[in-house]
This record gives C-alpha cells, structure tokens and sequence, in this order.
C-alpha cells in the first residue's frame, strides 16, 4: 500500500538520536538507563528554560544582559 501522503521518519529517527543515543554516550556505559533518563529529564529542563526566557525576552519582561544574550533587543535598546 506505501506511505501516505507527506508522511517522513526524519523527525523521529532525529529524536531517537537526540533522546537515546546521545545520551547513551554521555553516560559511563554502568546503570545506563538510570543516566540516560537523568539526562533526557535535565534536557528537557534547559530546553523548557531556554523556551520560557525567550518567550518572557519577546513579551519585553527582561533585563537589558538577558535580552543581549537571546538577541532580542529591540531597535531602540540597541542604540
């Protein structure tokens, strides 16, 4: 039958890569699973505090040094 219509593996395998293999390697290969699964967590963390300080930076709640470092000064704060 094939595939359907605009269907792609390309964001899955890209996760499996980031969520299972990376971590793997970043762990000393002894209780695997517990490190793996401690680094997914902490991942997710930085990237929900990644999202969130730039959304707050977009939003024009920040400081002058956060806004520098996500690169979203406005025009008039950059002069």
């Amino acid at each position: 039958m094939g595939l359907s219509d605009n269907f792609t593996t390309d964001i899955s395998e890209r996760l499996h890569i980031v969520n299972v293999k990376e971590a793997y390697r970043s762990s000393n290969q002894v209780n695997y699973i517990r490190q793996m699964l401690m680094h997914n967590a902490q991942c997710t963390g930085l990237d929900y505090m990644d999202e969130t300080l730039s959304y707050l930076a977009l939003e024009c709640y920040y400081e002058i040094d956060s806004a520098k470092g996500f690169n979203v000064l406005s025009a008039t704060d950059k002069r």
